[in-house]
This record gives C-alpha cells, sequence and structure tokens, in this order.
C-alpha cells in the first residue's frame, strides 16, 4: 500500500476513534461532576485522554496530542490528591470536550487544524495565556448534575467491524438489482410455463387427430404426425422440467434476496440511544445556563432504526430538549410556588408501531403559554388565529419565536421550524399536544429506514409511483355520487369522518395529468400525522418491497420526490413522499395534529403473549380513544407499569415468564398501583377460573369470545368512567 492510502487509512481510523472517545468523555465528565472525588469516572476521563493522545501522536495530529497531554498531566494531579476539581476545572474540561468535538468535525471536512480554531485557543489556555474577559462560570445547579440520566453506550465486542456508510449504501443499491432480477426470473418462469401448457395442448391435440383419422390418411402423413407427436411429448417435458426449475430458482433467488437485504437493512441500523448521546451534556449545558435543574429519562433505547433517520431525529432531539427547559420548564421558584418537585423532568421516549417510530420529548414544565403566542403574534403584525390549536401551529413557522430577545439558547425561531424540516427530510411528521400547568409533549413520527420499503404502486398516464405502505391507510373505490363538498373542498366519507379528496396528478403538477373522470375511480387514503387525504389515482398496480435510491437534493422538478426504484420489468418507480403530498395537497404546516384537552388521553396496558390477540385488543381500544401500549408477558407488563404507569391494565391469564394471576396479585402488593383498575381476558371461561382471577385481585373477567367487540370495552369504559 502506498504511503498516501496507509496515511488516509490510519486518519479514518483516528477518526473513528475520535468520535467513540468523545461518546465516552461526556458521559464520564457529567458522572465525575457528579462526584468529583469517585475513581472511577476520573480514571474513565484520565483513560480517554491517554488514549486520544496516543491515536494523535501515531496520525501526527499534534495540537490534539498537545490538549490531550496537558488536560492528562491536571488529571493525574486531581488523582493524586494534589489538586481539587471545581467550577473552574469543569469548565476546562468541558470546554475541552467541546474543542474536541469541533476538532473531529474539522478534521472530517478535510480543514486544518491551527491556532485559530477552539482546539488552539484551548491550547493557549491550558498553557497558560491569557484568557479573553468573559463573565464568571456559573456553577450547575446543585440537584442537576445528581439527576442527569445517560443513555447508557454498551462497548462491542471484538467481532465488531466498522463499515463506511458509503460502503453499505453501494451493497444496498446492488441488492437493488438483485430485488430486480428476481422478479424477472419469476416472471420468466411463468412466460415459460405458459409456453409449456400451449406446448402440451398442441401434443394433445396431434394426439387425439392421430387417433381419430390415422386410419383414413396416407401412410407417410400418418408417420410425419407421429413425428410431429413425439417432438411436442418431449418439448413438453422439457418446458416443463425448465418451468419448474426456473420456479424452484426463482423462490431460491427471493429467499436469498430477501435475506441478504435484510441483512443490509440490519447493517445500516443503530440503536436509537445512539441519537442521545448528546443530549445529557446538552441538558447539563443548559440546566446550567438557565438556572434551572433537570434531569433527563429516555426510555427505548434499544428501539433500532436506520442511520439517516436518527440523525434526522438526532438534530429535532437537540433542539426540542433544548427548548424544553429553556421555554417548557418553570424557575425552581415558580415549581414551589405549584407543589412541583424541584427538579423538572424531560423524558424522551421511542416506540415501534408497526414500520414506523415514534419518538416523544414530554416535560413536566407549565405546558404552552397561548397567551404569550397571542401576543407576540400580534406584536408581529401577524394574523392572530381564534383557536388555540392553530396558534399552536405558529410556533413551527420559520423566525417565530415568543423571546423578544435572543439569548444564547434560544430566541431565533429556528428549532421548530428545523424539526419540521428535518422531519420532513425523512417522510416523518411532529405534533405537539400540552396540557396547562402539567407539560408539554412534541411526537415525531418518522419510517424505521428510507433505503428499503413496502409500497403501493399507482399509475399516472405511463410512470409508475410509488407510496410507502405505512402511510397507506386504504385503497377505497369511490363513486361519483360518494363525492361530497365541505368547507370549499370536495371530500368523501369513510365511517363518519370526511376526508379531503385530491387528485394526485394535481398535486405533482406538470408533467402528470389527472384522469378523466369516471363513474368509479381508485383513492388511496393517505395519512401524516394525523391528517389525512384521500389522493385519486389513475389505477392502483400492486403492493412490493422495493430498494430506495436516493434523489439529489434540491431537485426542484418534483419537490414531493424523494427517491427512485428499479423495479422486475426494468421499469422506473418513482417513491413520493407522502407527507409532503399531504401537505401540499391540505395547504397545512407539519406541525398538525395540536390537542389542548384539558385532560390527558386514558392508558392501558394490554398484556398478552398472542400478538394477534395483542393486535386486536391494541385496535379496539385504541379505536375508542384509549391510548394503549403492549406487553409481551406479566413480567414485561409490570417492568413497563413501573416505567411509565398506565391508568388501566387488561391482561391474559396463561402467559410465560409471570402469569396474569401472579401480575395481578404483584400489582396489588405494591403502594403505588394498588387501585388501579385491572381486566382479565382469558379463553379460560369458566366458574373456577374467574373466581381465581377475582381472588387474585382482578376487578373484572372477560371471556376471549367477547374481547373485542362489547364486553372488552363496555367493561374498560365502565372501570374509567
Amino acid at each position: 500500500m502506498t504511503r498516501p492510502g496507509l496515511a488516509e487509512r490510519l486518519r479514518a481510523a483516528f477518526l473513528g476513534d475520535l468520535e467513540e472517545q468523545l461518546a465516552t468523555l461526556n458521559g464520564a465528565l457529567l458522572a465525575l461532576e457528579r462526584d468529583a472525588k469517585g475513581a472511577e469516572p476520573l480514571n474513565a476521563v484520565f483513560r480517554v485522554m491517554h488514549t486520544l493522545k496516543g491515536a494523535a501522536q501515531a496520525t501526527d495530529q499534534q495540537l490534539v496530542a498537545a490538549v490531550c497531554h496537558h488536560l492528562e498531566a491536571m488529571l493525574v494531579e486531581a488523582r493524586d490528591g494534589r489538586l481539587s476539581l471545581g467550577a473552574k476545572e469543569f469548565s476546562l474540561l468541558f470546554a475541552s470536550a467541546d474543542a474536541l468535538s469541533d476538532a473531529a468535525r474539522r478534521l472530517t471536512a478535510n480543514e486544518v487544524l491551527d491556532a485559530t480554531t477552539p482546539l488552539g485557543a484551548l491550547l493557549a489556555r491550558l498553557e497558560g495565556a491569557p484568557e479573553p474577559a468573559h463573565e464568571g462560570v456559573r456553577a450547575a445547579p446543585a440537584m442537576v448534575a445528581a439527576t442527569v440520566a445517560a443513555p447508557v453506550v454498551t462497548a462491542s465486542g471484538d467481532s465488531a467491524v466498522r463499515v463506511a456508510a458509503d460502503k453499505l449504501d453501494a451493497l444496498l443499491s446492488q441488492v437493488g438489482r438483485l430485488l430486480a432480477a428476481r422478479a424477472r426470473i419469476a416472471d420468466h418462469a411463468g412466460a415459460t410455463a405458459s409456453i409449456g401448457e400451449t406446448v402440451t395442448g398442441a401434443h394433445a391435440a396431434v394426439r387425439r387427430l392421430l387417433s381419430t383419422y390415422s386410419a383414413q390418411m396416407p401412410a407417410h402423413v400418418g408417420d410425419a404426425l407421429r413425428d410431429v407427436e413425439r417432438s411436442l411429448r418431449d418439448a413438453s417435458a422439457a418446458v416443463g422440467a425448465v418451468a419448474t426449475h426456473g420456479i424452484e430458482d426463482g423462490r431460491e433467488l427471493a429467499d436469498v434476496g430477501d435475506a441478504i437485504a435484510e441483512s443490509v437493512r440490519r447493517a445500516r441500523m443503530l440503536p436509537f440511544a445512539s441519537a442521545c448521546e448528546s443530549l445529557p451534556r446538552l441538558l447539563r449545558d443548559v440546566s446550567t445556563e438557565t438556572g434551572k435543574p433537570t434531569r433527563l429519562v429516555v426510555n427505548g433505547g434499544d428501539v433500532e432504526a436506520d442511520r439517516p433517520v436518527l440523525e434526522a431525529l438526532k438534530d429535532s432531539l437537540l433542539h426540542l430538549v433544548r427548548n424544553a427547559i429553556d421555554h417548557g420548564v418553570e424557575p425552581p421558584a415558580e415549581r414551589a410556588a405549584g407543589g412541583k418537585a424541584p427538579v423538572a423532568t424531560v423524558t424522551v421516549r421511542a416506540a415501534l408501531h408497526g414500520e414506523r417510530l415514534t419518538v416523544t420529548v414530554a416535560d413536566d414544565g407549565a405546558g404552552l403559554d397561548i397567551a404569550a403566542i397571542r401576543r407576540r403574534l400580534a406584536e408581529q403584525g401577524k394574523a392572530v388565529p381564534e383557536s388555540d390549536d392553530d396558534v399552536a401551529r405558529s410556533l413551527f413557522e420559520a423566525g417565530f419565536s415568543t423571546r423578544a430577545v435572543a439569548t444564547t439558547i434560544s430566541g431565533r425561531g429556528v428549532g421548530l421550524d428545523a424539526v419540521e424540516a428535518a422531519m420532513l427530510r425523512v417522510r416523518g411528521s411532529v405534533a405537539v399536544s400540552w396540557v396547562a400547568g402539567e407539560g408539554t409533549t412534541f411526537t415525531l413520527q418518522c419510517p424505521l429506514t428510507l433505503a428499503a420499503i413496502r409500497a403501493v404502486l399507482v399509475r399516472s398516464g405511463t410512470q409508475l409511483l410509488a407510496l410507502p405502505t405505512s402511510n397507506v391507510e386504504q385503497l377505497v373505490r369511490v363513486r361519483a355520487t360518494d363525492v361530497r363538498r365541505a368547507e370549499g373542498r370536495e371530500v368523501i366519507l369513510t365511517g363518519d369522518v370526511p376526508i379531503p379528496l385530491v387528485p394526485l396528478a394535481a398535486v405533482l403538477g406538470a408533467p402528470f395529468v389527472a384522469a378523466p373522470p369516471s363513474d368509479i375511480f381508485p383513492a388511496l387514503v393517505v395519512s401524516a400525522g394525523d391528517r389525512r387525504v384521500a389522493f385519486l389515482v389513475e389505477a392502483v398496480e400492486t403492493e412490493q418491497e422495493l430498494v430506495v435510491r436516493p434523489i439529489a437534493r434540491g431537485h426542484s422538478a418534483m419537490p414531493h420526490l424523494s427517491g427512485g426504484a428499479l423495479l422486475g420489468s426494468g421499469q422506473l418507480a418513482l417513491v413520493l413522499n407522502p407527507v409532503s403530498l399531504v401537505l401540499q395537497a391540505l395547504g397545512g404546516r407539519l406541525g398538525a395534529g395540536v390537542t389542548t384537552s384539558p385532560r390527558k388521553r386514558q392508558r392501558v396496558l394490554v398484556a398478552d403473549d398472542s400478538l394477534t390477540t395483542r393486535a386486536v385488543e391494541q385496535g379496539v381500544l385504541e379505536a375508542a380513544g384509549y391510548e394503549v401500549v403492549t406487553a409481551v408477558d406479566g413480567a414485561d407488563a409490570w417492568r413497563q407499569l413501573q416505567e411509565s404507569g398506565a391508568d388501566l391494565v387488561v391482561s391474559d391469564i396463561e402467559m410465560p415468564n409471570m402469569d396474569g394471576l401472579t401480575l395481578c396479585r404483584t400489582i396489588r402488593a405494591s403502594d403505588r398501583f394498588a387501585n388501579m383498575p385491572i381486566v382479565l381476558v382469558t379463553s379460560l371461561d369458566n366458574p373456577e377460573a374467574r373466581d381465581r382471577g377475582l381472588a387474585a385481585g382482578a376487578d373484572a373477567y372477560v371471556g376471549k369470545a367477547s374481547a373485542g367487540q362489547a364486553g372488552l370495552l363496555g367493561t374498560v369504559r365502565e372501570l374509567l368512567a
């Protein structure tokens, strides 16, 4: 290998080490700040500096090595008891983490590290150069350091291999070609089988001809027909064998292609915790700056999603957590006057709902100040909506802020606007809800991956268009007589809810042209957050798995285009962004879904080891307006109950790990949940089982024969009334 090639490999390895060590550093610094005399966090910070110094010296990054050397010396003094770590030292250590992070960004962008960079300024500070004038360092609020909960990062094993994202993308592109070839082979096998049927039919016809007329025809004609009959028989057998092998090979190729596609997709996935690594440090800094003691809780860190999705979420979470502390959480005196805990809580939670990822950022602050938002809109000369929902949507407008003067934390009106833009890029949505005096919740929803999707293919003229199945609620056949008008637009009714009806071609614009009207036409009901639109399409072709190839950013000819996919036929399907389409069709913003209900949705925990039963019960309860979370057994239910609480528990009896009766007794024995309503739903619909359930503390007993009908829902409503 040439020296330039070796140098580039060493540089890439150093950047990988730097990224990993910085993630460890921030967590270790937070732990050390909580316990300045703790040997383990001090040693953890020291190990980071020592490791980075050696790696930097090996790759000739002398500025990084010099900074780490000075910090290493300072930590040795602290370890030996010759230096007490106080506010000044922690300010220096956290500034070092920031400067090293900036250095990593510059090195990744092939920029030069010199004395003019933050790392250079930090080295001058460490070497004793005069510091620029600044305000005194404010110590962290006393409770903050003790209550910050950092996501746990587990070290990978020796078998782990770091693979560049672009290599995985290239491999996934080849997988797309493999899947397209699989589809072509399936088509060819089908065509071959059809040819075989034709040959077999011809063979049978010649045999009938010989059987009926062989006595009347000349000998040479009979001999010729028998030769034809034998040839057709042999051809039929050969074509049949080819068709059979083709079908078998196609199935095997399909299995292999699916397995490879799934393996590549999994290789691109990262845990949600990786998007939260910067949050503890951010929370510490903002809490210190604002003087609001706050703790962070992260749930669902092991949920996995595609790297580009997590990158969008990472930036969004930074904005939302910063805003939660700066805007949502009250000052300590105000919290004390309201009877709240002195330390506020910001909870970040990730959960899977089918093929979509739902992330919530919730605080226990004062909720949205609608009056202040109205005043700010008026001050800026903007229209002030009548409804609180519409007022809250203005938070997502670019440049809007309730702050009259911008601070280093917020006030420039780019936070929520940036969140909206990030979600739109990954075909996601954002919504806000709040309860006055109790807190605010932002809900982000997006697909798990952008690379491989299951999509519904529709046709517009000669062009195939793909819409992700996760956003398609249903396909409806609409009669012209079913179309109504409401609030100046055409709508259709699904149940009792009117849904806007919009031709897909009208939203896409030229060169797409809406199909001529007909008596019956297909429409896809597409959702984005809690908004829905029925898109009128020319024809619905099929539903299939697609590998999406990205389209270069800035492509303005089709603003709703998010990629392309090569089909087995060789045709290119254009993959559309459903969120962008819905917003364009409604003329609204992404921040829809604002609710101002004075009471939160009641939360029901459903525990059953049967996936089907869980899905049925969840569907029934969610349709009735309840928030539903599910557990796979009693142990899982008890864990979730302790972590997140609930208003009612619905449980099966026969489950592994912890059965429903044990769960029931465990709940009744706890001080926190002793009075929580419990409904047992089971196939053991007999008096003895009913008596055991009620003796264990259940409030009601419903047989599975009635679950999903009036029995379960009526019981839940009665207990939660």
